[in-house]
């Protein structure tokens, strides 16, 4: 027993495996950015509160609910969208297209069931260094599908999870959901938070100013150290 070699148990690989999956991947995932709906239960006026009963819409005049709109929230993990043709009562069509996806907890939101997503088509142009929009800019494009939450699970029951959504393509317009709006925030991937629109203004604004400066050609991308060649 004299001679055995000293030996220390490894106890931090769990806490080790959470900080790589919930933190590390949630920073540093490859991700797909959308424009995300969700419903602001709060300022909302619900049928379980005001009324007492009868029929209740989603969206329209008669309306309570209200979402919070998030541009460039970014998800992972996204499934291939099944495209199935389904003859029924409802006629011939694709009426059961599903889909799914995951996104942290640090984010700073929850899903809820009638929560919405657009999957966004444009890109950032190299050539003018703005995001073009396909129809107008003050207009969404009517091609493009929007998705409902129909369900939603959580991945362990901690403070830094992921929820994985599942989402049923709706036949609602994203101009019925820009009409009942309560804020709208941006999503900043610097910072890996959601700030309000006005707010992320100045933020971008700012790293716009940043990319200007004349020190930033002294940027060596390969060691990530500023040098200035004599």
């Amino acid at each position: 027993m004299e001679n055995m070699q000293n030996w220390y148990s490894i106890r931090g690989y769990t806490r080790d495996f959470l900080q790589l999956v919930y933190r590390y991947y949630a920073e540093c995932g490859v991700s797909y950015v959308c424009t995300y709906y969700n419903l602001d239960i709060p300022d909302s006026i619900l049928d379980t509160e005001v009324l007492d009963g009868g029929a209740y819409e989603l969206t329209g005049e008669w309306s309570g609910h209200k979402w919070n709109k998030i541009l460039f929230l970014p998800v992972y993990n996204t499934e291939t969208i099944a495209n199935p043709f389904t003859a029924d009562e409802r006629g011939f069509g694709k009426f059961d297209t599903v889909t799914s996806f995951n996104f942290p907890s640090l984010v700073g939101i929850k899903p809820h069931v009638h929560d919405f997503v657009v999957f966004e088509e444009t890109v950032l142009n190299d050539e003018t260094d703005k995001y073009g929009l396909a129809v107008d800019e003050n207009k969404p494009n009517p091609k493009v599908p929007l998705y409902q939450i129909v369900n939603f699970e959580k991945a362990t029951n901690t403070k830094v999870t992921f929820w994985k959504v599942n989402l049923k393509v709706s036949f609602k317009e994203q101009l019925d959901l820009d009409n009942q709006l309560n804020n709208t925030y941006v999503f900043l991937d610097l910072e890996k938070k959601i700030y309000p629109l006005d707010k992320s203004y100045f933020l971008l604004n700012l790293l716009q100013k940043n990319r200007s400066l004349t020190g930033n050609k002294y940027f060596k991308e390969n060691i990530g150290f500023y040098f200035n060649n004599f």
